[in-house]
């Protein structure tokens, strides 16, 4: 169907159902109703062009759906929008969209990457609910307030990547300020956080039970983080915080007995021994300041597999080895060639500056 710019509405369900449309072109402006393409299961690509106006379950169900690309001039994306289109594997959303709103992209099972604009002011529960193939997420959003869904029944708010357990790799961009509550809660399969250096609160919840997360750094931004934002992380390994003066955070934020180590500027021990939240960690050493120049890269064992650090070309990276208790490194290379001999007492190793990609390899 190609339908005329002079079109300004599609009713409700106007095309429900018409499962051999494989293809439409829609025009400026448009208003959807409801459901107005629902289970259309033969559309396989669309764009939602500039100025469209719509509402919940717009493509519900349209299950042969792999592409999608939201127009520059749309400025959000409703309820149950793409929810169950599960071979939707690619979508583009345009930095003007400043809502995603509930279960929008529910049971999209064959998403393996997004990446949320920066202007994105607030995520509605179960946005990417059970986006089981769901591996790797790029949050730019600047100011996200998340207005997440309260279920009476249960008395529990659903988070907006709920059950989406295959995701292993987040990147909190440069601009976010607020890493908003519930966000990445029961992502389980998380096991590498980048946080940005302007985030400056983590909300309640945000990385509850995360229980693959092995390490994590906090930067200096970062001055309040919420209630049980990492509680049930229970194979944390390793939490750095760049902070001299410790977040506020409570009794709960990491648990009651963290069995992970706690890495501090050097100097600022005391006050973490003393601050609420903090007290708990048995472990706790200090380490030397200097991020500036030298890129920090934390491997603990048994954390295992393939870690990649970006850095500027021409600067130090700096490799820090916590072995567990009973384990010892072994053995590193850089670049294939054997620097173990290099590492001070510390366990540290100070890369050459690095003009080109490189590897290191650690044997525990």
């Amino acid at each position: 169907i190609v339908f005329p710019n002079s079109l300004t509405e599609i009713g409700q369900y106007a095309f429900r159902g018409c499962t051999s449309l494989t293809s439409i072109s829609l025009p400026e402006n448009i208003t959807l109703k409801y459901g107005a393409f629902h289970s259309c299961s033969a559309l396989t690509e669309l764009t939602i062009p500039a100025g469209t106006q719509w509402t919940t379950d717009a493509f519900r169900y349209c299950t042969g759906l792999e592409t999608v690309t939201i127009a520059s001039g749309v400025d959000n994306i409703p309820n149950d929008a793409f929810s169950m289109c599960d071979k939707l594997s690619s979508i583009s959303i345009a930095s003007t969209v400043e809502t995603i709103m509930g279960n929008a992209f529910y049971y999209c099972t064959a998403l393996t990457n997004v990446t949320i604009p920066e202007k994105i002011a607030s995520i509605g529960g179960f946005a990417f609910g059970e986006c089981s193939g769901l591996t790797s997420v790029i949050y730019n959003a600047e100011n996200c307030t998340r207005k997440e869904y309260y279920n009476p029944e249960t008395e529990k708010y659903s988070p907006v990547f709920y059950k989406c357990l295959a995701i292993d790799s987040l990147t909190i961009g440069e601009s976010v300020e607020t890493i908003p509550a519930f966000a990445f809660g029961d992502c389980r399969g998380l096991t590498s956080v980048t946080i940005g250096n302007n985030v400056t609160s983590i909300d309640d919840y945000a990385f509850y039970n995360c229980s693959g997360l092995t390490s994590v750094t906090i930067p200096n931004s970062v001055t309040s983080i919420g209630e049980e934002a990492f509680r049930y992380c229970n194979n944390l390994r390793i939490v750095k915080s760049l902070s001299n003066t410790p977040p506020q955070c409570n009794d709960y934020t990491f648990g009651s007995n963290p069995a992970a180590l706690l890495m501090v500027p050097k100097g600022s021990m005391m006050s973490y021994m003393l601050a609420d939240g903090w007290r708990h960690f048995t472990k706790i050493q200090e380490f030397e300041v200097d991020d500036a120049v030298k890129p920090v890269l934390t491997i603990a064992y048994p954390e295992g597999g393939v870690i990649k650090q970006k850095v500027d070309n021409g600067t130090i990276l700096e490799l820090q080895i916590v072995p567990s208790n009973g384990w010892k490194c072994n053995s590193v290379t850089f670049n294939g060639v054997d620097v173990t001999n290099n590492l001070d007492a510390d366990g540290n190793y100070n890369t050459p500056s690095i003009t080109a990609d490189s590897q290191l390899s650690i044997v525990f």
